[in-house]
């Protein structure tokens, strides 16, 4: 191996980092609002909903609904997949279970008021939303959650 040669692998080597980086960079971009997107039309579904008469806008279970949608996109830029799996290895876990219970406990209270057909339908709102989260767009990770 000559040295114009080393000087070609070097170069190689760093252009393939640079591109990695540039690459790297521009997904996390992209996730955020593709995430963004997701959680927008799915707060635009539950106004659909909504405005159709099939719950009160001033209902809890909507304004729950609705405000945790709209946690989500606030803070859909922090999230990630190694801040998901630094907080599953040395988050409180008793903490976060008392927390979880609660949010569950108080929704659950707030969609036992709806009618049957109602409460369905915002449990599906729930499941949409937990899927997206969970996704490739949700947690960064390139492969989709099981």
């Amino acid at each position: 191996m000559t040295t114009s040669d080393g000087i070609v692998i070097i170069l190689t080597l760093a252009a393939y980092a640079i591109l990695l980086l540039v690459v790297a960079r521009r997904w996390s971009e992209l996730r955020v609002d593709l995430l963004r997107r997701r959680l927008f039309v799915l707060r635009d579904e539950l106004f659909d909903y909504a405005l159709a008469g099939n719950v009160a806008f001033n209902a809890p279970s909507y304004r729950f609904l609705r405000s945790r949608i709209n946690g989500l996109l606030r803070f859909a830029h922090k999230t990630s997949l190694l801040r998901v799996l630094a907080i599953k290895l040395f988050g409180d876990k008793a903490l976060a279970r008392q927390s979880i219970e609660h949010i569950v406990h108080e929704w659950m209270a707030a969609v036992a008021q709806l009618p049957t057909a109602s409460q369905a339908r915002l449990r599906e709102f729930v499941r949409q939303g937990i899927r997206t989260c969970r996704g490739p767009h949700g947690t960064g990770s390139p492969w989709p959650a099981p």
